[in-house]
């Protein structure tokens, strides 16, 4: 599989539910998920996993109105972010 090997550290993509294990907290702080403003909550399921919610409504993600909220989380997760360019079938920047 591509790139299986980051995923513990790295995400291929951020949903409207997004879960943080050890690997990728020890890359970013959860004070700076919280302060980033971009999820209606930031929560700590454990030391050692954290849940992002994007949206107060599950339901928001088969809105038009969701990617808003999924280009805002992208920027704050952006060191977590795969990149993939060179994904066959995304266009190599």
């Amino acid at each position: 599989p591509w790139k299986w090997d980051l995923l513990d550290t790295h995400l291929a993509g951020v949903e409207w539910g997004t879960f943080l294990g050890p690997g990728h907290l020890s890359r970013v702080e959860v004070s700076t998920l919280r302060a980033s403003g971009a999820f209606q909550q930031v929560v700590e399921v454990s030391p050692r996993l954290v849940f992002l919610q994007l949206t107060s409504n599950p339901a928001d993600d088969l809105t038009e109105g969701i990617e808003q909220h999924l280009q805002r989380a992208r920027e704050v997760l952006a060191p977590l972010l795969i990149d993939l360019s060179g994904l066959p079938g995304n266009p190599v920047e």
